[in-house]
């Protein structure tokens, strides 16, 4: 039985959650009324700089999301136009990571889901950056028996290994994964909201980012792996400003990018909540104007509607009950297997 059999159109939220934090006015739009600001106040140059700026000197995480993938066994590879993604999404992160005077807070490291779609994508992230990809199995796809997956793909993704692989090149091979995930982490679908089915997913992405935030020591990082993992590191790192609207089954654009900003220091050693999630999903990588992957351009949709929001959570409840139930746009459009590109992993 294929993988994808099982699958189904679970990108409820079809508004694809696209926000930014304003470092002028400290405000969080949504992408498009705020592309829209910065064009009309500072032109296009500046719009295109400005996502980069908004954190200047802060540790931050980068989550970043593989890019458009074939629909077929355990471990499928990208597309072609996933691989287009990857090599823009690397562009952009290069163009904003490298001059350390605007990022002091420098990248030292990827870390990256062991599926061959992630890797693919870190690929042309880390020669841009010129920087080591280290494998995390804590950051795997959601692993959900009888949803996502008919079988545990773990051991043949172990059978595989990495030696052999056409990226090998980037990959360290020397790093040992801190965590070994156990399938599965669900069964049956995960809805938004379930706090008891989600511990599990929520321990293993908790576990991993805390252990690369030692490897790092002080410094940024990106990790490149799956929808579902923009939920589970958001909702590990900053829970407070991590809305069930958020949590999976919803997912982000195939390339999207999640920012996490950490402010200040911890106020004790048990409660870190110094992190705030100042992106989710975004794909500024994509010319102004360009929704791929069904997203709409809310801006033109809500013309005449309040545009400054005051924080995140009433920005994605609005957006949220506005398309309650209206299905995924991309999905609507698409037949047969391609349907089924929408997806978590």
């Amino acid at each position: 039985m294929d993988d994808s059999s099982l699958e189904e159109d679970h990108c409820d939220l079809p508004f694809d959650a696209d926000w930014r934090l304003n470092p002028q006015d400290g405000q969080i739009y949504t992408l498009p009324l705020l592309c829209a600001q910065y064009a009309e106040a500072f032109g296009q140059e500046e719009t295109e700089v400005f996502w980069g700026e908004q954190c200047t000197g802060a540790r931050r995480i980068f989550i970043l999301r593989h890019g458009d993938r074939l629909c077929e066994g355990h471990d499928p590879p990208l597309t072609e136009r996933g691989e287009q993604q990857a090599q823009q999404a690397a562009e952009y992160l290069a163009g904003i990571l490298k001059d350390t005077q605007e990022c002091p807070s420098e990248v030292v490291a990827i870390f990256c889901s062991p599926f061959l779609r992630a890797l693919q994508t870190a690929a042309p992230v880390a020669r841009a950056l010129g920087l080591p990809v280290f494998v995390e199995w804590g950051f795997c796809e959601l692993l959900g028996h009888g949803w996502l997956q008919a079988e545990d793909p773990l051991p043949f993704l172990h059978s595989r290994g990495f030696a052999e692989l056409p990226m090998k090149d980037v990959i360290d091979l020397s790093y040992e994964t801190a965590v070994i995930p156990q399938y599965p982490d669900v069964t049956g679908r995960l809805n938004q909201g379930e706090t008891k089915r989600r511990e599990r997913p929520l321990r293993r992405h908790g576990r991993a980012v805390h252990s690369a935030l030692r490897t790092t020591q002080g410094k940024s990082f990106i990790i490149v792996a799956h929808a579902s993992t923009h939920d589970f590191v958001a909702g590990a790192m900053c829970p407070d400003e991590h809305p069930n609207e958020l949590h999976t089954p919803s997912c982000v654009a195939h390339c999207g990018i999640t920012q996490l900003v950490r402010k200040g220091v911890p106020a004790t050693r048990r409660v870190d909540k110094s992190w705030v999630m100042t992106a989710f999903g975004a794909t500024p990588w994509v010319p102004c104007g360009d929704y791929p992957d069904g997203m709409r351009d809310v801006a033109a949709e809500n013309a005449g509607v309040e545009q400054r929001e005051t924080t995140l959570l009433e920005t994605v409840k609005r957006f949220a009950e506005a398309n309650r139930g209206q299905g995924s746009a991309a999905g609507k459009d698409r037949k047969g297997p391609e349907a089924e590109l929408d997806d978590l992993d």
